[in-house]
């Protein structure tokens, strides 16, 4: 069964934090694609710096040396909050043949009940969480979250929604609030977005 990636975000901007973590999760499931999905209106912080149409414009850049990966406009283009429920719904009807795999981070994890019709994720997808060694998700799950860990990969595969695998990846100590100051300072930020992403973020004047 082929496992699709989902990776949402406000991408603001995108950055090698992304795009390093959600390959080496790409390559570990051997997902045959991860979309990488901005979100017009997140739900759970406060709106994007850039505008949905810089910030497709710099995913679209980010991916040329990420051939894994793929932007999915889908979310900038449907009215209202940036549920994922709603995504999820609209990527099982686009990929019906496909397992989806909700990509997310231990922090994003950690809030995931609260989350608007929560439960509703795990009849349309598996979720997995990148977890850093200093940052373990293991101690205190709850129970809805215990019956659901996986702990071979491959069972994945084997169903098509409701399973939870933890992913331990490898730490990327880049944020795109540190990115956002070091612009407004006129510090370099070649260490943390590709060469393209960076150029672009100079022409447009943007976080300055």
């Amino acid at each position: 069964m082929r496992l699709l990636g989902v990776f949402g975000g406000t991408f603001d901007p995108v950055h090698y934090g992304h795009l390093r973590t959600v390959t080496e999760v790409q390559r570990t499931l051997s997902l045959s694609s991860v979309h990488l999905i901005p979100a017009a209106q997140p739900p759970h912080r406060a709106a994007a710096v850039a505008s949905g149409e810089h910030r497709l414009a710099m995913l679209d850049l980010a991916l040329q040396d990420f051939p894994d990966l793929q932007v999915d406009a889908r979310e900038l283009r449907r009215a209202g909050v940036s549920y994922t429920i709603d995504t999820l719904s609209s990527l099982k009807k686009d990929f019906a043949d496909e397992t989806l795999c909700l990509i997310v981070g231990s922090d994003a994890f950690q809030g995931l009940s609260s989350w608007h019709r929560w439960e509703g994720l795990f009849e349309l997808a598996n979720i997995v969480v990148m977890q850093r060694p200093d940052k373990q998700v293991g101690g205190n799950l709850p129970a809805w979250a215990i019956k659901r860990i996986v702990d071979d990969a491959n069972g994945l595969r084997k169903q098509a929604s409701g399973l939870i695998w933890i992913d331990e990846v490898t730490p990327q100590p880049i944020s795109a609030t540190r990115i956002r100051d070091a612009i407004r300072s006129g510090q370099p930020v070649s260490d943390y977005v590709p060469p393209a992403v960076e150029a672009y973020i100079h022409k447009h004047q943007l976080y300055s």
